[in-house]
């Protein structure tokens, strides 16, 4: 969110981290109407930053405080990682696609070949397009993705490909 912070009292050793750093949900880093470039990578970069920082308490935004923060931002790192190689693994086809397909092909349970897309509400749909915008614009930063706008829809492919 543009004009976040987190606010850190060093001789305590703890953060109040808003909404950058809680201790079982993510963030929503994902694309909106304040819109910044990259939000997703924008939030990784936020916290890499974090771990450079001495602090052993995180007083959330939501949920209830926590300690071991490292161990945290090292699962959120590993979360995200995970989810930009599912994404990546779509594009093997060579084939372009959009943010809505992307969302419904992320929709879908390997283990049962069934979609989950038609159960989910409007509300979570938006969040899950809005949140798959973010990871495409963070693997096109990344270079392992590429884009172009035809007819007014923004449409990714892999960047080999």
């Amino acid at each position: 969110t543009p004009g976040h912070i987190a606010l850190l009292e060093a001789q305590h050793k703890f953060l109040i981290s808003g909404d950058t750093l809680l201790p079982t949900i993510d963030t929503n880093a994902a694309f909106h109407v304040q819109h910044i470039a990259y939000p997703l990578q924008k939030y990784l970069d936020s916290l890499t930053v974090l771990q450079t920082l001495d602090f052993e308490t995180v007083l959330p935004g939501h949920e209830d405080v926590f300690h071991n923060p490292r161990q945290r931002i090292e699962e959120l790192f590993k979360n995200h990682e995970h989810k930009a190689g599912v994404i990546a693994r779509l594009f093997t086809d060579s084939q372009p696609h959009n943010a809505y397909q992307v969302s419904q092909m992320l929709a879908r349970s390997p283990r049962s070949n069934t979609s989950r897309w038609g159960n989910m509400t409007g509300w979570a749909k938006r969040f899950a397009v809005l949140q798959t915008i973010a990871h495409l614009e963070s693997l096109k930063f990344n270079r392992l993705l590429s884009s172009a706008e035809v007819n007014g829809v923004q449409y990714f492919k892999s960047a080999g490909g």
